[in-house]
């Protein structure tokens, strides 16, 4: 079982990135794989402010500007839910 931290997820989409083809390789092994939340919500604010990454991502799904700009705001919307939640948690944690 690994961690699959946010730089490698990235680094697997982005053709460009050096690391690509290493993070890629990461990925495709055949075994057990975690990704915390912390990750997802990370990953999600990085494509989100990559709008070439985005487009890529969103061109080879074959979705429209439109459903990837909806897509984006509904992510953002669960990461602020989810920072919110996660202060909360610091605010008052449980006994």
């Amino acid at each position: 079982m690994s961690y699959v931290d946010t730089s490698i997820i990235v680094a697997a989409l982005d053709t460009k990135d050096p690391r690509w083809k290493m993070a890629r390789r990461v990925l495709e092994r055949e075994e057990y794989k975690v990704v915390s939340e912390l990750a997802i919500a990370e990953l999600v604010s990085v494509v989100s402010r990559r709008e070439e990454l985005l487009e890529d991502i969103a061109s080879k799904l074959g979705l429209t500007r439109e459903t990837t700009l909806i897509a984006r705001i509904h992510a953002l919307e669960d990461l602020r839910k989810l920072n919110k939640n996660r202060a909360k948690a610091i605010q008052s944690p449980s006994k």
